[in-house]
């Protein structure tokens, strides 16, 4: 099974953009930035009046179906179920879109409390664009209900609790804020590498990891697609 996460640049995706992922060959993939598009057994779209949103695509034999309504105050992040006739397993897709009173980072910390029982689920993947580094530090406002400090390396360490862990990372053997692939590239420079987008997978399905690849800037970024490359896991399930 293939997953693959690309933000896709504000839209556009289903006009001309998906030309450039299908050869990749997904069986789910998860689109941060999406126009809004039909909700189906193959595809869901979560958003806003911006227009622009997250969706999320499955393909062969592989649906999904929502496991909660989409909480208008958590942008945006909700879990899915993926299935076919031969596997299932829980879907967090994420697209963190920060506002005036809540950080990116806080808006997956607050995702990962509302749906916290699918975190429970043997199988569970969480991918996306978290917009959120150890390299960019969240602002003072960036607490949880007991007045704690929550960044990047806290999502990590909740997540790695549960176990669950980012797959590019055991994959690489990386550190966060360490990693020699970025994923985005502020104002589309090249000199200006971040690692934005991930993968995270419980002990179940990390294990069934075959290969990790994140795509090249000269592809995608150089070409103008979006200011984001694919990231592609491939799970042997």
């Amino acid at each position: 099974m293939r997953l693959i996460s690309w933000n896709c640049h504000f839209g556009g995706f289903e006009k001309e953009k998906i030309e450039a992922v299908l050869p990749l060959k997904p069986d789910v993939l998860v689109v941060p930035e999406c126009e809004q598009v039909e909700n189906s057994s193959t595809r869901h779209w979560i958003g806003d009046e911006t227009g622009f949103g997250l969706a999320i695509y499955t393909f062969g034999d592989y649906r999904l179906s929502p496991l909660d309504a989409p909480d208008p105050n958590i942008r945006l992040v909700l879990p899915f179920k993926i299935s076919n006739d031969k596997t299932d397993f829980t879907l967090f897709a994420v697209w963190t879109k920060d506002n005036k009173n809540v950080s990116y980072v806080m808006q997956t910390w607050n995702a990962l409390q509302k749906y916290e029982k699918h975190l429970a689920d043997e199988r569970v993947v969480l991918a996306g664009d978290f917009n959120s580094t150890p390299k960019v530090k969240p602002d003072s406002e960036s607490r949880d209900a007991e007045g704690k400090a929550v960044d990047h390396n806290r999502i990590v360490e909740f997540l790695a609790a549960k176990g669950i862990h980012s797959v590019y990372h055991w994959h690489v053997d990386e550190l966060h804020g360490e990693e020699t692939q970025p994923t985005y590239y502020h104002q589309w420079k090249q000199e200006q590498p971040f690692h934005l987008d991930y993968c995270f997978a419980s002990d179940a399905l990390a294990k069934c990891v075959k290969n990790v690849e994140v795509g090249a800037y000269d592809d995608w970024v150089q070409s103008k697609r979006s200011d984001h490359v694919p990231l592609i896991v491939d799970f042997d399930l």
